[in-house]
């Protein structure tokens, strides 16, 4: 198994451009995790961006780095969606993209369509934040959920939790890795 510092190779992957995917910059803990991953990057060899795939949230000023690209997608399925695949990909090609690291489910859906038949196709990673959403969901939404993962390079999971729930589609096992969102364990508290 591949250990997340092995993912890029310093050799052969150096200033890779990476984005950061989500539907808002400004809504939770995973979109501030994608952000402050963005930041870091900004700081590394690498050209890092954030791309908004609703709007840009109060994560994102206006002047900050690293740069915020908003698609403005309209909310919820069909043709807001196809859209925003559409406009996705125009911005891969445009920004020559090497990695795309997607965080929240609906993204992740978007980001896979928009990667079909590309001839310049990214690394595509996942991250899924929250354990009591982990493929819960309608059957049709479930099926469409694996197949966009089924071509993810990695998938990330906040715990081991999330990862073992992910596991039980056995195509994931290989592509599963455990990311703490850089949160610090602290030991449980005493009481008296």
């Amino acid at each position: 198994m591949k250990r997340t510092s092995q993912l890029i190779n310093p050799k052969k992957d150096s200033s890779l451009t990476i984005a950061q995917v989500v539907g808002v910059f400004g809504q939770g803990g995973a979109e501030r995790l994608a952000y402050n991953l963005a930041i870091a990057l900004q700081k590394s060899e690498h050209k890092s961006l954030c791309v908004a795939l609703k709007k840009r949230g109060s994560y994102a000023s206006e002047d900050a780095q690293p740069e915020v690209i908003e698609i403005g997608a309209a909310s919820g399925a069909g043709l807001g969606a196809i859209q925003a695949a559409v406009a996705m990909r125009r911005l891969i090609s445009q920004r020559h993209i090497d990695v795309i690291h997607v965080h929240g489910e609906n993204a992740l859906l978007i980001c896979a369509a928009a990667l079909q038949a590309m001839h310049h196709r990214p690394r595509l990673w996942f991250t899924w934040h929250v354990p009591e959403s982990v493929l819960a969901c309608n059957q049709w939404r479930r099926g469409a959920l694996i197949w966009a993962m089924k071509r993810c390079e990695v998938i990330f999971g906040a715990s081991q939790e999330i990862v073992n729930k992910l596991a039980t589609v056995g195509a994931l096992r290989s592509k599963l890795r455990v990311f703490r969102n850089f949160v610090p364990q602290l030991d449980q508290p005493t009481f008296e």
